[in-house]
């Protein structure tokens, strides 16, 4: 009934199918993909079939829901929500990477939580439990049970988003970094970077804070390695330095929780920050093991030489899917090569001092964006005539 619809909109028709080949580098992962356009500047997902099966429960029975919603062959049908102010900024749809976290999450979601319990159990020693005791003892005895349980159960709920984090650093590496570094400048409603945004009510809004997830994803791609890398790039003088400053913190304050509609419960979270911060830090790390180990992915390191050629396609005015490797046709650059040479672009574009003004910037930047849309939909459409080719072959 459900097939995968890469059409919704004009930027999904052109960058969409791209994200499928992301979710198919997970073997056995069996979901069918569809996308809507979402009025706003966000990305969610959602599972589809859960969805019109609660809705479907009132009016047909069980086997006739099964049968319409074809259950035996699409066992999950996800929706990917993308943002529709991102349209003219293809680069940011590189946040799907973490948005495809969450259904590596579901999936494997009892030994991620064998995971938390692991780590909770190394974090948690007599000298953690024993503060923990005598600052519950200050409340009233029906205050510490609350706080007790609701604590674990507002930490628990940050689990998934830093699970989705940890699937995008794999599957883009310091790509994603960029990506949801730009997505998230806009921190309305959490004031700084650096709060543990919690609300009771609505728990899928809840994050840690984007200087954790920042310093988390850092450690996970090997940052230092990455900047050194930059320094091979010669057609973007000083990018590394370019790039510091692009992801650099504009406040020196320290993480804390902001808890909507207890501000108790948030004080007595606040004081053990530290080591929450340390060992959500040690968990995203097994847990990246976990998945590298099952899923079998192989990391490798950008290929730097290659990201420089397609950067002086860019600022040649000529889309970046083709990498020169001697041969007349030249290589197929892969959608994380794509998409990092769109980014390290960007971000010189932006701090550039040779007198460029916001006009041009604006203008060199629009050219960018539909020069790496044209790019991903060209490998995408040569990607697929390889795989029907090789079948004839067959």
């Amino acid at each position: 009934m459900f097939k995968r619809n890469k059409l919704t909109f004009k930027t999904v028709q052109k960058s969409g199918a791209r994200h499928d080949d992301l979710l198919e580098s997970f073997n056995n992962i069996e979901a069918c993909i569809i996308y809507s356009r979402y009025i706003g500047h966000t990305y969610f997902i959602y599972e589809l079939t859960q969805t019109l099966e609660s809705i479907l429960k009132p009016v047909l029975d069980r086997e006739k829901r099964a049968s319409l919603l074809d259950k035996d062959h699409n066992s999950n049908i996800w929706c990917f929500c993308l943002s529709s102010v991102d349209e003219n900024n293809i680069t940011t749809f590189a946040n799907i990477a973490h948005e495809i976290g969450h259904i590596i999450f579901k999936k494997e979601k009892d030994d991620i939580l064998i995971i938390r319990d692991q780590v909770l159990q190394e974090k948690i020693d007599t000298k953690f439990t024993n503060r923990a005791l005598k600052l519950l003892n200050e409340y009233p005895k029906e205050k510490r049970l609350y706080i007790n349980s609701v604590s674990t159960q507002l930490l628990f709920s940050l689990i998934e988003e830093t699970c989705a984090d940890v699937v995008g650093s794999i599957l883009l590496g310091p790509t994603f970094l960029l990506s949801l570094n730009e997505f998230t400048w806009d921190v309305i409603g959490r004031k700084s970077e650096n709060i543990w945004f919690i609300e009771l009510e609505k728990e899928r809004l809840n994050y840690p804070s984007i200087a954790f997830r920042k310093k988390c994803i850092k450690s996970l791609i090997n940052y230092d390695s990455f900047l050194k890398g930059m320094k091979e790039i010669s057609s973007l003088n000083k990018i590394d330095e370019m790039i510091d400053k692009y992801l650099k913190s504009e406040t020196t304050e320290t993480d804390r929780f902001l808890i909507k509609y207890d501000e108790e419960l948030e004080k007595y979270l606040n004081n053990f920050m530290s080591e929450i911060s340390d060992a959500f830090l040690l968990f995203a790390h097994r847990v990246y093991d976990y998945i590298i180990n099952k899923y079998k992915k192989e990391i490798e390191e950008p290929d730097y030489s290659k990201i420089d050629d397609l950067i002086k396609r860019l600022s040649n005015k000529i889309p970046p899917n083709i990498v020169n490797d001697g041969t007349l046709l030249g290589q197929t650059a892969n959608y994380s090569e794509i998409l990092l040479s769109s980014y390290l672009s960007k971000i010189y574009t932006f701090y550039r001092s040779d007198g460029m003004n916001l006009e041009e910037k604006i203008k060199d930047l629009s050219i960018i964006n539909k020069l790496t849309t044209k790019a991903i939909e060209c490998t995408y459409m040569q990607n697929e005539y390889l795989k029907e080719k090789k079948k004839t072959i067959k």
